[in-house]
């Protein structure tokens, strides 16, 4: 008889690892990919598209454009105030130079009236002392108009020469007075108020020459 050998036993089949293995195609419904496009369009939750983004900008723009014209007519405004400021300033400063002297032309209103009266009656009196008393009056009159105006007399008679308030005419020789003294006045000079307006005339002393000096010495 003849021996059976033993059969080999099937070798066990060898598995593929996971890269050998074909990957498996997933089918994709109709449409989806559009889906997915829509899905990556959307912008998420609470943000604003770019359609939105623009039309708030374009308002934002609007408003500033708006407050910025109202800042100009504002400025428009306060501009023409200004200059109608100045024009009233410069009318009123016109106004007062021109009518500034109007007290003190109405006050020597009387002195005028004074000399026009002095002047008639001298044309028919004679008497020279009743004359030169009503002259008297009227300059006193006159004086007193010109103080409450600030106009005030430049004292001069026995004052020492001063080139500041004291103009000199002359020059004359005097035992009885130092040099540089003023002796006579030929015009006064006036202030107004601390301002010299004109400076007195005068005549100041001066040294005699020695053969007058000699002679009036005892």
């Amino acid at each position: 008889m003849e021996e059976k050998r033993p059969s080999k036993a099937a070798a066990p089949k060898k598995m593929k690892t996971p890269a050998e293995q074909k990957p498996i195609k997933k089918e994709t419904a109709p449409g989806g990919a559009k889906e997915e496009k829509k899905k990556g369009s959307k912008t998420a939750k609470g943000e604003e598209t770019p359609g939105q983004q623009i039309e708030a900008l374009q308002k934002a723009l609007e408003e500033k454009t708006n407050e910025a014209a109202s800042h100009y007519e504002q400025l428009l405004r306060v501009r023409a105030e200004s200059e109608n400021f100045k024009k009233r300033q410069a009318k009123e400063h016109s106004q007062f130079l021109k009518y500034s002297n109007e007290n003190l032309i109405k006050s020597l209103f009387p002195v005028i009236n004074n000399l026009d009266r002095a002047n008639e009656a001298a044309k028919t009196n004679k008497d020279v002392e009743s004359l030169r008393v009503g002259v008297e009056m009227i300059l006193k009159m006159f004086y007193e108009a010109l103080k409450k105006a600030g106009v005030e007399p430049v004292e001069s008679i026995g004052q020492a020469f001063d080139p500041s308030r004291h103009e000199v005419i002359s020059c004359m020789e005097s035992a009885n007075h130092e040099e540089n003294v003023v002796m006579q006045e030929f015009e006064k000079g006036y202030y107004l108020h601390d301002r010299l307006l004109c400076p007195a005339k005068v005549v100041i002393s001066k040294k005699l020459a020695d053969s007058e000096q000699e002679k009036s010495e005892p």
